[in-house]
């Protein structure tokens, strides 16, 4: 049987969840955005551009053409496509993500 959410406190709380990650990225100083996290390899940037590219993709945008050749970690196609937005947004500075 399927799992069955309300819709409007589903969008609320994403709204929630939204608002949140808004607001402790606009507190991160240039530099913090550039520090490890426990993903290996990955920056707090990094990270960002994964969300972004979740949410790309739930919207229907097809991942971006990338070379992500030279990373051996991935084990499936959506790892790859994860790789694939990070690797095209991490040129972006932060007021652009």
């Amino acid at each position: 049987m399927p799992t069955l959410l309300d819709k409007d406190r589903t969008v609320d709380l994403l709204a929630t969840e939204f608002a949140a990650v808004t607001s402790l990225l606009a507190g991160l100083a240039d530099g913090q955005w550039e520090v490890g996290t426990c993903l290996p390899g990955w920056t707090v940037h990094d990270v960002v551009a994964h969300l972004l590219g979740t949410e790309l993709q739930l919207c229907g945008r097809p991942p971006p053409e990338a070379d992500v050749s030279h990373l051996t970690h991935m084990r499936n196609p959506i790892a790859t496509a994860n790789e694939a937005w990070v690797e095209s947004l991490r040129p972006l500075d932060p007021a652009e993500m």
